[in-house]
Parts: C-alpha cells; sequence; structure tokens
C-alpha cells in the first residue's frame, strides 16, 4: 500500500512537496482560505476555514469547513490543479480545461495537508452510483413508486399540459393527483420554477388539487427556498448501487469516493 502523506500546520514551503501528488493522487488542503471565481462571471469569498479536495480525474471541491453541504466553489472534470507560493501565501488553482473558467485560493494559513494513496481504491467489484438518464429514475419509480411515498401510484409519463411536458403523473395515498419533475443530478432554481408552472397549470385545467413534488439527486439550497415558498416537495432519489455489470452489489465503501 503506497503511503499517507500527512503535514501537520506546514510551512508554504513544505506543502509544495504536495503540488507533484495534484493530478495523481487525492490532495486535501484544509486551512484559512479566501476563494475567487473568474469565468463567465467573477466572484469572491472572504477568509474563512474551508477544505480544498483535488480529485486524480482534474475534480475540484471547496467547501466551507464549518457549514452547508454545497461547495463553495468547485470545477469538474477535465480540470488542472496547480499549487504556488508566493511570499508566506499558498495560492491553489484549479483551472478548466474545456471552457475558460478557473478557482483561485488563497491560504493564509494550512492547517492540515495530505495525499492519499489510489492504489486500491477501485477493485474489480467496487460499484458506482449513477443516473444515466431520467428514464433511469422513471424505471425505478414504476418499479417501485413507494421511493416518492408510501401509497404513491404512477399512473403517466410525459403527460402534457400548457406550461409543457410534465415526467410523470400519479395520486398519491389520499386520492391527490401528484405531478413529479424528475432531474438526475443536482437540482437548482429552474427546477423549482419549472414544476410550479407544471402544478398551476395542472390545477386550472383540471380544477383539483395537485401537489407538485420535485425528484432529483439533490438540491441547491436557493431550490430549496423557492420549493419551500410555491408549496411544492422535494424527495432525495439517488441510484441504485450498481456493479460494472449492471448488478446490484451493495453499498459504496469509502475507497470508492476516494478513488472517484
Amino acid at each position: 500500500m503506497a503511503e499517507v502523506r500527512v503535514l501537520k500546520e506546514p510551512t508554504p514551503r513544505e506543502l509544495e512537496t504536495l503540488a507533484r501528488d495534484l493530478g495523481k493522487r487525492p490532495v486535501l488542503i484544509a486551512g484559512i482560505c479566501e476563494a475567487e471565481y473568474r469565468g463567465r462571471a467573477e466572484s469572491r469569498a472572504g477568509p474563512a476555514l474551508r477544505l480544498a479536495i483535488c480529485k486524480p480525474d482534474g475534480t475540484f471541491l471547496l467547501h466551507n469547513a464549518l457549514e452547508k453541504r454545497e461547495p463553495t466553489n468547485w470545477n469538474p472534470a477535465p480540470s488542472r490543479q496547480s499549487l504556488e507560493v508566493r511570499d508566506d501565501l499558498v495560492v491553489l488553482r484549479s483551472r478548466r480545461l474545456d471552457v475558460k473558467e478557473e478557482v483561485i485560493v488563497y491560504f493564509h494559513r494550512v492547517l492540515l495537508a495530505c495525499s492519499l494513496p489510489k492504489e486500491g481504491a477501485r477493485s474489480e467489484r467496487s460499484v458506482f452510483s449513477l443516473f444515466r438518464s431520467e428514464e433511469d429514475m422513471k424505471r425505478l419509480i414504476w418499479r417501485n413508486p413507494d421511493v416518492i411515498e408510501p401509497g404513491f401510484q404512477p399512473v403517466r409519463e410525459e403527460v402534457e399540459c400548457r406550461a409543457g411536458i410534465a415526467d410523470v403523473v400519479g395520486y398519491d395515498a389520499d386520492g391527490r393527483l401528484v405531478v413529479l419533475e424528475l432531474k438526475r443530478a443536482r437540482a437548482g432554481v429552474d427546477a423549482a420554477s419549472q414544476l410550479r408552472r407544471y402544478v398551476e397549470a395542472f390545477r386550472e385545467e383540471r380544477g383539483e388539487e395537485v401537489r407538485g413534488i420535485l425528484v432529483a439527486p439533490s438540491i441547491t439550497d436557493g431550490c430549496r427556498r423557492l420549493l419551500e415558498k410555491y408549496g411544492l416537495e422535494w424527495r432525495r432519489l439517488e441510484p441504485e448501487a450498481t456493479d460494472r455489470d449492471g448488478k446490484g452489489d451493495g453499498q459504496r465503501t469509502l475507497t470508492d469516493y476516494l478513488g472517484d
């Protein structure tokens, strides 16, 4: 097993030794930092305790270490991370390779840094969770309607209304019409607004009570606020664990995530 490299409160020069692991091994850096985003817009996050995660495939995440689930900044793969020292400042840069966007993190103080071994993190029996499409979600809902809630019964897919085409329509245990809006990945405010339009259209066209449920693995804070404002609901629906042959093989392990 390859070694785990851990640096506690390293000096900027000591931290440079981890630079060679970027893009090769999972690298984590925690400390007091500011962050800057440059791309389609520009933004800046003030000093805070944050955790930077650099994955071997180029994925980059910067999390507030004290609160919230969603990252402060992030870059998907393909991206490239680099690290440099400017006087007493450690600068971690994540630059996307497909579009002109970058996140720059300025560490004033690094409390902990580590480089994790990638070897053994993904075995032949490792599993992954992924909705390849919203059709996968529909199949799961039809096969097991209780993933939405006990007593839910889907009736039709791709139902037209004046606001567009609703993904799935059904009835709850009390006989109320339920409109489902499906998102295979994290849903934002657009999804909440779209669901609201569908619900209002069905209420007007059918003259009955209608519930609206957004179905997605996760949602943004803005989406959550809009759902609450409109009286809509969210159901977390995560992919079933599937091995590479498409067969269920249990839950993912910590090493599976580290190998992502």
